[in-house]
């Protein structure tokens, strides 16, 4: 049993340690003026194309949200590995010092 705590342990040490890695590396996409661009003229020309395709163009429109919601989420998930980087670090320092 002991070594299956262990082993859970190293897991998600292991699984910390690789947000850890990610989160400067998402603040620097983040920062990134040509990625900031990207989002900004993407949601930008993504609403725009929804809000002027006729109510019955469902594909189009669907096509168009669909996108817009992968872009949020994309920007999302990149501020989430900034943002538990704190969270992790404290998480990662309990696990090898206990």
């Amino acid at each position: 049993m002991l070594d299956q705590f262990k082993a859970l342990f190293r897991a998600r040490q292991e699984v910390l340690s690789r947000a850890l890695d990610r989160s400067p590396q998402a603040q620097e996409l983040l920062d990134n003026p040509l990625l900031e661009t990207f989002f900004i003229e993407s949601e930008e020309q993504l609403q725009k194309m929804w809000a002027t395709t006729a109510p019955e163009d469902f594909k189009s429109r669907e096509q168009a949200y669909l996108l817009l919601q992968s872009i949020r989420k994309l920007r999302r998930w990149l501020n989430a590995y900034v943002e538990d980087e704190t969270a992790n670090r404290q998480e990662l320092e309990k696990i090898v010092n206990e």
